[in-house]
């Protein structure tokens, strides 16, 4: 299924094939959760709203995940709610806007052993890839590569527990666990400083 509106709020329905949601309006829509998406899904925004998920109840993705930013709002997944589940591989893009943003309103991901999250085709050059409460589970490991001006943003709660590698214009850590070896590298540019990167935590397995 192909959905493409100005308005889109998914609440609890069980969804068997590929699906891909694209929002195009200026406001905020609050999708409250419930959903279980069982094969590829692609979850876009292309207008100056947000489009929020996960906000009332937890959300599982079976299969691969797309998500991609291309307006001026957000895409926020997991935003509220504990326990939101994939089982799928997690692709980001943001060309526009504020970028993508797991658990910011407290709500938790868990990424299945096995899988992991990168950036998609389109990349990531714009806006904040945050990463909140959010857990990987198994030792699979994790890279992120992003360009232009955009920021990544780890922290805080989440868990890491395979290698990660992040590059990134801008990177901000804060109270991220990491299991295994990790390395975060900062690219400043002639038109954007780079942040400061603030103080991890490295924690070997027990």
């Amino acid at each position: 299924m192909n959905f493409q509106s100005p308005r889109i709020t998914l609440d609890g329905a069980t969804y068997n094939g590929t699906a891909y949601f694209e929002k195009t309006a200026a406001s905020t829509d609050n999708s409250s959760g419930n959903n279980i998406f069982n094969q590829q899904t692609t979850i876009a925004n292309s207008g100056p709203g947000d489009f929020r998920h996960g906000v009332s109840a937890l959300d599982t993705y079976n299969a691969d995940l797309i998500i991609a930013n291309s307006g001026a709002g957000a895409i926020a997944m997991a935003r509220n709610t504990a326990g939101n589940i994939f089982n799928g591989n997690i692709q980001v893009n943001s060309t526009a806007g504020n970028g993508v943003s797991f658990g910011t309103g407290n709500g938790t991901s868990t990424l299945a052993a096995g899988r992991t999250i990168a950036i998609g085709v389109s990349g990531f050059s714009t806006g904040i890839l945050e990463l909140r409460n959010f857990t990987q589970t198994g030792a699979t490991p994790q890279n992120l590569t992003l360009t232009g001006t955009a920021l990544l943003q780890v922290g805080t709660n989440s868990t890491f527990n395979g290698n990660v590698t992040f590059v990134s214009p801008q990177v901000l850590l804060q109270g991220c666990s990491y299991m295994a070896p990790h390395t975060s590298r900062r690219m400043a540019t002639a038109t954007t400083p780079a942040l400061a990167t603030t103080s991890s935590t490295t924690l070997p397995p027990s």
